[in-house]
């Protein structure tokens, strides 16, 4: 009983149910003045049609103008590209978990992210090839990430994963999981692709740049260890 209770509250408060009331209220008025012939009924009658009809303009201009914002908002944050996130908005989450870990006492993780031989896929297989792995391994990614996760990419075929209220052992074990899933996945020219991840957790006097350097630090050691490899500093 409460469930359809809430589901009803929703209904009615909701803007499609809005509208359709309008309209209801648009076409019904005038229809009835017709037959009740009072010319003061019809009068307000036209006049709530009249009403109705510029209220609903509003509205669906409103949505308009939101959808717009919206578009706007991810053009200026997001990689047009792969549809990760950008540098800047990268910046923005990092201040948050600094913020968020000062006042809770919250801990967050970064994970570096770095596609091996990318410049080789480019040059054997072209510019379109190159584009294509790119968005495969951030669907791959974002497939695997919470909702409060955040991939971005800095540049290249290098990305920062942001893990809120994630220690490095639960980072190190999401960065695991996401090598295996990249070095299993099928990508469309038929080679492997693989990754290799840098680990590293917020502490408590860190800088955005010194957290961000010590991630960078792991993955250089991913790298000289063999590539497709996950390293912790």
């Amino acid at each position: 009983m409460h469930t359809f209770i809430s589901k009803l509250y929703e209904l009615t408060t909701s803007k499609i149910h809005f509208r359709f009331c309008l309209l209801l209220l648009a076409c019904v008025s005038p229809v009835s003045a017709m037959f009740l012939q009072d010319q003061a009924y019809v009068m307000a009658s036209v006049t709530t049609a009249v009403a109705g009809y510029a209220v609903m303009v509003i509205f669906f201009h409103g949505d308009y103008l939101e959808r717009q914002c919206s578009l706007l908002e991810n053009e200026v944050i997001k990689d047009p590209l792969t549809g990760a996130f950008n540098r800047r908005y990268l910046m923005d989450k990092l201040n948050d978990c600094l913020s968020v870990a000062k006042r809770t006492q919250d801990t967050a993780s970064l994970v570096a992210i770095d596609i091996d031989f990318f410049k080789r896929v480019n040059d054997q297989h072209g510019l379109d090839v190159g584009d294509t792995v790119l968005k495969q391994v951030v669907r791959t990614v974002q497939a695997r990430i919470r909702h409060s996760d955040r991939l971005c990419r800095i540049g290249g075929e290098e990305f920062i994963l942001v893990l809120p209220s994630t220690d490095v052992i639960q980072a190190k074990v999401l960065a695991d999981a996401l090598r295996l899933q990249v070095s299993e996945a099928v990508f469309t020219h038929r080679e492997e692709v693989t990754v290799s991840l840098g680990v590293s957790q917020l502490a408590k006097a860190d800088s955005i740049d010194q957290w961000m350097k010590r991630s960078d630090q792991a993955l250089y050691q991913a790298k000289a260890q063999g590539r497709n490899r996950v390293a912790v500093v």
